[in-house]
């Protein structure tokens, strides 16, 4: 694989660097802090697309600070993305307790909901990429029991609608149309292609 750009990944999340090394991708990582609050009346993809655009901002300021990389005699390229969780028009954000998280659930149970993640790359000059993905998913009807049972585990936390389908929420799921990965937090088959047309890396 020839690299014409320094990777890397503004996010720290576990799910998203574990993508990245699962396509033999070199590439550094750190976290971007903004803040997240939804603004009145913000339709989802109009909040998606300024949390990433966003994101974008903090992460090329931080590489302006840090110069080149490691030393890395090639530019930087930044990678960013965020995934959000929306039934109907309602953004189902990280909940804030596990209250908040079996009324999430409770709102999900037999009914489809998209899960979108809007990702960006950026060289913070000439080349910069929006895009988001969908994927629809259908919860299977959840009973009391069943959504004590999986708020009775810790993986609710930090988790956008309450839910991880690559964990104990797998048992939720009925059906899903569209990325398995986008819904875990990257759509990795889209990210990799776009990766090679813009000749980030050529394999």
């Amino acid at each position: 694989m020839k690299y014409n750009y320094k990777i890397n990944l503004a996010s720290e999340s576990q799910r998203r660097i574990d993508f990245l090394t699962q396509l033999k991708l070199e590439f550094n990582h750190f976290s971007v802090n903004i803040d997240e609050t939804q603004l009145e009346n913000e339709i989802p993809l109009n909040y998606l697309k300024r949390i990433v655009n966003n994101k974008m901002l903090g992460a090329i300021t931080i590489l302006g600070e840090k110069g080149r990389v490691n030393g890395s005699p090639l530019p930087n390229i930044v990678i960013v993305a965020d995934t959000i969780v929306v039934l109907g028009n309602t953004i189902l954000q990280k909940p804030k307790n596990k209250e908040e998280a079996k009324e999430f659930l409770t709102m999900l149970s037999n009914r489809w909901h998209n899960v979108i993640t809007g990702y960006s790359i950026s060289d913070g000059k000439e080349l910069k990429l929006y895009k988001f993905v969908t994927t629809e998913v259908l919860f299977k009807k959840l009973t009391a029991k069943e959504i004590d049972f999986y708020l009775s585990d810790n993986e609710y936390m930090g988790k956008a609608g309450a839910y991880a389908i690559q964990g104990l929420g797998a048992f939720m799921i009925k059906k899903f149309v569209g990325s398995y990965s986008n819904v875990v937090g990257l759509p990795i088959m889209e990210l990799f292609s776009d990766l090679q047309k813009f000749k980030i890396i050529e394999l």
